[in-house]
């Protein structure tokens, strides 16, 4: 086993690391410079839940845009950012319940107040029993007493 190590240690040397990394590093293939851009999307699913996203950038490499979230609660967050040679800024916008506005970092926080909570009215039903089965309470059948000979 020991023969095997060595054997391995001296083929990595004479390859001179050549064997895990057989390309040369171009940098003009990987760094190619930024194109702009622009894309973004709104849906919504059954249960009234809205999801948003757009952005978008330029050729500087600058990158801006917002992603959102509602739901049929009246709960929603909206997120505004920027990317840039400035860093990245971002601003949030919500009504999220326990949020509040404080700023951290490159991060604004707007809290709005939570909306009420949706209480659902359930109909109330009343069970009747048909007369055909209103049922008597429950008597002990009459037993005579039989005199056996």
């Amino acid at each position: 086993m020991l023969k095997a190590v060595i054997f391995l240690i001296a083929v990595a040397g004479v390859f001179g690391g050549k064997v895990f990394a057989p390309y040369a590093y171009h940098p003009d293939a990987y760094d190619a410079a930024p194109e702009p851009f622009d894309f973004g999307f709104q849906t919504a699913d059954e249960f009234g839940t809205q999801l948003s996203r757009q952005e978008s950038g330029d050729a500087s490499g600058a990158v801006s845009g917002s992603y959102g979230y509602a739901d049929a609660n009246g709960i929603w967050r909206k997120v505004t950012y920027t990317a840039d040679a400035g860093g990245f800024r971002a601003q949030v916008d919500t009504n999220e319940p326990g949020t509040d506005s404080k700023n951290t970092a490159d991060v604004t926080v707007n809290a709005n107040p939570a909306p009420a909570p949706v209480v659902y009215k359930h109909p109330v039903v009343k069970h009747v029993i048909p007369a055909a089965h209103v049922y008597a309470p429950y008597t002990h059948p009459v037993v005579k007493a039989v005199k056996v000979h």
